[in-house]
């Protein structure tokens, strides 16, 4: 039932990312998708691990459902970033 959603979350920071990675001017926005998934995936992956919160019933199995979700994303993330390097490499052999 969430699958549709976390496919379509994914797709949208995908897009947002390779948009950004082409038509923006500084490095920090095109980093900006990234560190912020990264920094919420990290956030996951502390109260999974760290033992915060661990008085609330699910707590930990939400932090680790989360933190690979946000893994997924993240590597899709990349996946932009290295569509964004083979584009420039293939662009500056041209030259």
């Amino acid at each position: 039932m969430a699958l549709p959603f976390v496919m379509m979350m994914a797709l949208a920071v995908f897009a947002v990312q390779l948009v950004l990675c082409f038509k923006a001017r500084g490095l920090w926005a095109k980093l900006l998708p990234l560190l912020a998934v990264a920094a919420a995936d990290l956030l996951c992956w502390v109260v999974y691990f760290g033992g915060f919160w661990a008085d609330v019933y699910g707590a930990a199995f939400a932090a680790f459902i989360y933190g690979v979700v946000l893994a997924m994303i993240l590597a899709l993330d990349g996946l932009a970033w290295g569509i964004w390097g083979v584009v420039k490499l293939v662009q500056k052999r041209r030259k």
